[in-house]
């Protein structure tokens, strides 16, 4: 796959997708970015490489949904879908592991729990 390289708009636009929330102006930036000739098939992959597909797609969604090809979207969707099913599976792995060090008597100390990253 020969990719060409993040150009300035699309890195704006991948931080921006990155925020906890925009308000009208980034949110108005944003959509000035990806209006026109984008390369959503790039953007994609690189909010992937990132590891950001989660937070693209709340932004995407819930600011400029009307500007994002459908497929787009719902590749998006898909993805953020099973990012959700995966972490609780997770969830339920740190739960058993928690009960098992419990019962042995074993005190464990969560640096990252889910309940931390809800907060973030």
């Amino acid at each position: 796959m020969n990719e060409h390289p993040a150009s300035p708009s699309r890195i704006e636009a991948l931080l921006l997708c990155a925020r906890a929330e925009l308000n009208e102006e980034p949110r108005e930036r944003l959509r000035a970015i990806v209006s026109g000739s984008f390369d959503w098939d790039y953007f994609y992959r690189l909010t992937r490489r990132h590891s950001l597909v989660p937070s693209a797609y709340r932004q995407l969604e819930h600011s400029i949904k009307d500007v994002v090809p459908p497929d787009i979207l719902q590749q998006f969707r898909k993805d953020h879908q099973e990012n959700a099913v995966r972490n609780l599976i997770f969830v339920d792995e740190l739960k058993a592991l928690l009960d098992t060090l419990a019962r042995t008597g074993i005190e464990a100390i969560l640096f990252k729990s889910p309940r931390c990253a809800g907060g973030i």
